[in-house]
């Protein structure tokens, strides 16, 4: 018998043993961290406290936007766990895994999508205060959220018209796939373009400023707003090249 087919066949056994207790030890870790969790805060009574009369709205959202978080994270190593086990035994892609796989992507994108949220909430809670502060805040929050909409719609697309027999793919993967690599560089635009009204307001709402120097900030805004709109064009023309499905470049 030959040494080396002998060996990677022991390896290839020891390394499957390894992946099927890290795969057991995700499942049971996140079973007992959904329970062990909940547990914990109704003990000390968290849930009575965040959601008294005298907290505020925002702060309770907060709390249940990260709870949302968590518990996404668990059921995603949970799903990992059975995944990853379903492999094991399995010498093709069942369609009961297919599913698994989509429910697992599916908990990351929601995470981002919540985080996101968190942000957006807290920028519109500080505008009233900050219009300038409030807008960025919340931009910062659109950037999960839409990346996190186009992974799950992109995986979504592929669950549905690849692996399967007879099957055309119509593209719609490629494209959103496209959209998706070029997200941030199309919002990091969005927020130069953004910078010429808020400089705008900014300068007609300071009193102590004079003509030439609301002309100076509003010149300047106008200068990020180009720069912005070459972003979003180059972004664009990126998409566009990425996104072929003729095979014409």
């Amino acid at each position: 018998m030959d040494y080396v087919k002998l060996f990677k066949k022991a390896e290839e056994i020891i390394y499957q043993s390894v992946g099927r207790v890290s795969s057991i030890a995700s499942m049971i870790f996140g079973i007992l961290a959904l329970i062990a969790v909940p547990a914990a805060l109704f003990y000390f009574g968290v849930p009575a406290m965040i959601f008294a009369p005298d907290i505020p709205l925002y702060g309770q959202a907060f709390f249940v936007a990260f709870f949302s978080i968590f518990t996404m994270a668990m059921i995603g190593n949970i799903l990992q766990g059975l995944i990853e086990n379903m492999a094991y035994r399995n010498s093709f892609m069942s369609e009961p895994m297919r599913i698994m796989i989509l429910a697992r992507t599916a908990t990351n994108s929601f995470s981002m999508i919540l985080a996101g949220l968190v942000f957006v909430g807290f920028g519109i809670a500080t505008i009233i205060h900050s219009l300038v502060v409030g807008i960025f805040v919340s931009m910062i929050g659109i950037f999960p959220i839409l990346m996190g909409s186009l992974d799950f719609i992109k995986n979504y697309i592929f669950y549905k018209e690849h692996n399967r027999e007879g099957v055309v793919p119509s593209g719609k993967y490629e494209l959103v796939t496209a959209i998706n690599d070029y997200t941030f560089m199309i919002l990091f635009g969005v927020v130069f373009v953004m910078i010429l009204p808020v400089m705008a307001v900014m300068s007609f709402a300071t009193p102590d400023l004079d003509t030439g120097g609301k002309i100076a900030v509003i010149v300047m805004g106008f200068i990020f707003a180009c720069i912005g709109t070459a972003i979003i064009i180059f972004a664009i023309k990126k998409i566009k090249n990425d996104f072929d499905p003729w095979g014409r470049r």
